[in-house]
């Protein structure tokens, strides 16, 4: 078993935490007009219903690629589940928007819990077919609850006429609600998935999920949008279209794509089990922790650079950070105290990127198509990411494609730069 390299991930932890928190009470002193009720009601309703649904992801997340392993799984099989999972989310992605229309946002996230539980339960059964079964029911609730969940959160503060400040506190108080909940409940499935093994991970997953759907029916308060005119689905898919007219708009739709692209291929915990896994076994919740404390202090450090500069500088520098990370973790490979430390710091940049993006688009993407973006924005993504899994299946070269990746991201990053020009010349006119 691997260690983690513990006097590092300490050091980035201290040395974030105390940014984080000097930040925190600059942008706080910041934002001091605005009434804590309103942010304080909405906070404790958004995050009892994001994190009852997000328990059951954390319950089972470091033990997905095990439970593959465990029954015996083969590469290009995986690669056929991940895949089904990518083509099914990329087709929800086209009505994910018009069914949040149709049955509102309250309906359609108790459901994504349903699907969940039943897609946690395919995966505990452990064969072939059920996790197919089981790709299909996430590839449906992923894609849903992870628009929902944005778009009530952004809708909500435009219709109590928040201040722009107010979604990234929401966002670093999320990451660091976060952080508890991974320490606690990594270790519990830990312990119980080394006394009966990663299945039970699962059922306790399923369990979770449905909790969750119950807990969100008794408090998501349902929500429509009574004064604004509802365009028909081509109506919306029509508006869309128009707006690439907006070079700002278009660029970010750009941007938006490429970056959910490169975390699906080289999110840091998904470099870290294809690239050691092969050979060693890895310590999964400790990687689960690590990456946690790292997304927490990814976010709260961010605060400090959208306070001082402008949204997109920071989602530029931390493009940079991100792939520079990730380089790091292949170039030390065979250094495993500075691999995890990259590791570390990969996910930081990742939290980072994570809260600018939340930033922007609620700031960018019209209020009145989000949602049907937010799902659109994931079908090239996801037919992108299949094609190269389904090209590269079974090959190690695999590994070439971080070159691809690399200048993806140095691309992303001077569109950021040029698509935002105006505010980065003048961050208060943003």
């Amino acid at each position: 078993m691997i260690p983690l390299n513990h006097t590092l991930v300490l050091w980035v932890f201290i040395v974030t935490v105390t940014i984080g928190s000097i930040t925190k009470l600059l942008k706080w002193w910041k934002v001091k007009q605005i009434k804590d009720s309103l942010l304080t009601k909405l906070q404790i309703k958004y995050f009892i219903c994001y994190f009852s649904f997000m328990a059951g992801f954390i319950f089972q997340g470091p033990y997905v690629h095990q439970r593959y392993h465990e029954t015996g799984m083969t590469n290009p099989q995986i690669d056929n589940i991940m895949s089904i999972f990518n083509v099914v989310s990329a087709i929800w992605g086209f009505v994910i928007g018009y069914a949040c229309d149709l049955l509102g946002h309250k309906n359609l996230i108790i459901i994504s819990a349903i699907l969940l539980g039943g897609s946690s339960f395919c995966r505990s059964y452990g064969t072939y077919y059920s996790f197919i079964i089981s790709s299909v029911l996430m590839g449906v609730s992923t894609a849903s609850n992870r628009v929902v969940f944005e778009d009530w959160l952004a809708v909500q503060l435009e219709q109590n006429k928040a201040p722009k400040e107010s979604q990234a506190i929401i966002k670093e108080n999320s990451a660091l609600l976060n952080f508890c909940l991974n320490l606690i409940l990594s270790q519990i499935s830990s312990k119980v998935s080394t006394a009966f093994g990663s299945k039970y991970a699962f059922i306790g997953s399923t369990i979770l999920f449905s909790v969750s759907a119950f807990i969100i029916f008794v408090t998501m308060p349902k929500f429509t949008r009574e004064h604004e005119k509802k365009s028909s689905y081509f109506g919306a898919i029509k508006e869309i279209i128009l707006n690439f007219k907006n070079f700002e708009y278009a660029i970010f739709f750009i941007i938006d794509f490429l970056y959910s692209m490169i975390l699906l291929l080289y999110n840091p915990r998904w470099t870290v089990f294809h690239k050691i896994n092969k050979t060693e076994k890895i310590p999964l919740s400790q990687i689960s922790n690590s990456a946690s404390i790292s997304q927490m202090n990814g976010a709260q450090i961010l605060s400090a650079a959208i306070l001082f500069f402008s949204p997109a500088s920071c989602l530029a520098g931390s493009f940079v950070s991100y792939s520079f990370c990730i380089f790091s973790m292949y170039l030390f490979y065979n250094t495993k105290s500075y691999m995890f430390l990259a590791y570390v710091c990969a996910a930081m940049s990742n939290g980072a990127i994570n809260s600018g993006i939340w930033t922007l688009r609620s700031e960018i993407y019209p209020s009145s198509i989000r949602k049907h973006l937010l799902g659109i924005v994931r079908v090239p993504v996801s037919l992108v990411v299949t094609l190269i899994l389904q090209l590269m299946k079974g090959s190690e070269t695999v590994d070439i494609l971080f070159v691809i990746v690399c200048l993806a991201f140095t691309t992303a990053t001077l569109m950021t730069i040029l698509g935002f020009h105006r505010k980065l010349r003048n961050p208060k006119s943003a």
